[in-house]
């Protein structure tokens, strides 16, 4: 087991709380409520048909967390799940996390995501489990790169057709953000 925390807060309203099986039902409801949405920018939405993809994701979540592979949390206000965010990788040799995030279209444009990802960056520092922090976005994902920026993350790279969206290769920018 991981000394991941489970639950913390990213505003007085906000917060995170790590991805398990019984979230599958809100979670499903999310994703297929935005899922073309979903599909302008990410690949996996395409794989997700029944409630039993989304329970299946929830499972490896919950193993991947307990192994200390990854970290995945939902972004919770009230009883509502109203998206994703995580570290998709963990290289604890190097203390480097690659962060992942997503919202429903109705949490988009009011800061969450700026709150989730910063409160995630500050949680894994705080506990020494990440002291580097990547974002890895396609170079036209305007909201992605802005996200980074906001929040300090400096731009370090761009590689070359690295991210598959739909059936394109897109170039991305990578960022990257040390803890002090």
């Amino acid at each position: 087991m991981t000394d991941f925390p489970g639950t913390f807060d990213a505003s007085e309203a906000l917060w995170l709380r790590r991805l398990v099986v019984h979230d599958a039902p809100l979670l499903h409801q999310l994703i297929v409520t935005n899922k073309d949405g979903l599909l302008s920018t990410l690949h996996w939405p395409r794989f997700i048909h029944a409630q039993a993809d989304t329970a299946a994701f929830c499972a490896a979540c919950e193993t991947a967390f307990g192994n200390g592979k990854n970290a995945v949390y939902g972004v919770w206000r009230g009883g509502e799940i109203l998206g994703v965010v995580s570290f998709n990788a963990i290289d604890h040799d190097r203390k480097e996390g690659e962060i992942g995030y997503w919202l429903g279209s109705a949490a988009r444009g009011q800061g969450v995501a700026t709150l989730a990802v910063a409160a995630l960056v500050r949680a894994f520092a705080g506990a020494g489990v990440v002291r580097r922090s990547i974002i890895k976005c396609a170079t036209g994902n305007e909201r992605s790169r802005k996200l980074a920026e906001r929040l300090g993350f400096e731009r370090v790279g761009q590689l070359s057709k690295a991210e598959k969206i739909g059936d394109v290769l897109h170039d991305q920018y990578v960022y990257a953000l040390q803890a002090p």
